[in-house]
C-alpha cells in the first residue's frame, strides 16, 4: 500500500487570500504529522490574482501591483488567478526516494487529466534555482502536455516523515503573466473547473484505493491558522 492509512479527509473548497491558503496548508502538515487529523486533500482558488514564491526564493526587485506570499513548499514563482490549486498532506510512503514520491503523488493528476482527454507526462528538466517562473521549466515534480508545455507545477515540504504537496493547475493564465514574470504564459486549457475538480477527487480515490470523508475546521482551528499567516506574507 502506498500510504500508511487509506482513510483521508477532504476539506471544503476555500476561496481566500494567499496568506490564509499557505497558513492552512502549513497547519495541516503539523496536524497530520502529530496524528491530530487524518491525511487531507483540498482544492482551492485565490480570492484575487497574486504571486506566490517558493520558500527559499527571493522577492522580486520590482514593485508589483499584486499581493505576494511565500509558500511553505519550494519551487519558483507562480502567478495565481486563473488556476485551480490543490494540496495534499500525507505520511510519506514507506519506501521510495523523493523522485519516486513525486511520481506516486502525481499519479492521480495524470489519471484525472487522461479521463478528460489530456494525457500528461512527467517533466525531465533539471531544477533551475536561478529561474523566476515556476512554469518556465518542467521537472520530475511537474506534469506537461504531449507537446511539452507544462500545465501543472507541484512542490513538496517534508517534516519528519510527513509530506505537504502543493500544486497549481493553470487553466486560464492571467493576461499579465509575461509582464510580471518575463516568460511566456502556460497554455490555456478548455476545462470547466467544476468538472476538473470532480475528476481530481475521483482519481485520488481510485488511484490509491482511498476512503474519502468530508472534513471541517473548528473556530479554534481557524484561530491557530490565523496565527501563522504572518509567516507567509511578503512585505
Amino acid at each position: 500500500m502506498p500510504f500508511s492509512t487509506l482513510t483521508w479527509q477532504i476539506l471544503p473548497w476555500l476561496v481566500a487570500p494567499g496568506d490564509w491558503q499557505m497558513a492552512l496548508d502549513d497547519w495541516l502538515l503539523d496536524e497530520v504529522r502529530r496524528d491530530r487529523c487524518p491525511p487531507t486533500f483540498r482544492l482551492f482558488t485565490w480570492q484575487d490574482p497574486g504571486l506566490s514564491l517558493g520558500w527559499h526564493q527571493d522577492p522580486p526587485l520590482v514593485d508589483l501591483d499584486l499581493p505576494i506570499v511565500r509558500r511553505p513548499t519550494g519551487g519558483r514563482a507562480v502567478l495565481h488567478g486563473g488556476d485551480l490549486c490543490y494540496s495534499l498532506v500525507t505520511p510519506a510512503p514507506v519506501t521510495g526516494d523523493r523522485r519516486q514520491t513525486y511520481c506516486l503523488l502525481t499519479q492521480f493528476l495524470r489519471s484525472a487529466f487522461q479521463s478528460l482527454g489530456y494525457p500528461l507526462s512527467t517533466g525531465c528538466d533539471r531544477p533551475d534555482r536561478t529561474a523566476i517562473d515556476c512554469f518556465a521549466h518542467s521537472t520530475v515534480a511537474d506534469l506537461q502536455l504531449i507537446d511539452g508545455r507544462k500545465c501543472i507545477g507541484s512542490a513538496q515540504l517534508w517534516r519528519d516523515r510527513t509530506i505537504l504537496q502543493q500544486g497549481s493547475i493553470q487553466l486560464q493564465p492571467p493576461d499579465c503573466w509575461t509582464q510580471v514574470l518575463g516568460t511566456p504564459s502556460p497554455p490555456a486549457l478548455s476545462l470547466a473547473i467544476a468538472t476538473l475538480a470532480t475528476s481530481l477527487i475521483n482519481a485520488l480515490r481510485d488511484s490509491y484505493g482511498l476512503s474519502l470523508n468530508p472534513g471541517g475546521l473548528s473556530s479554534a482551528d481557524w484561530e491557530a491558522i490565523d496565527d501563522r499567516r504572518s509567516r507567509f506574507q511578503v512585505d
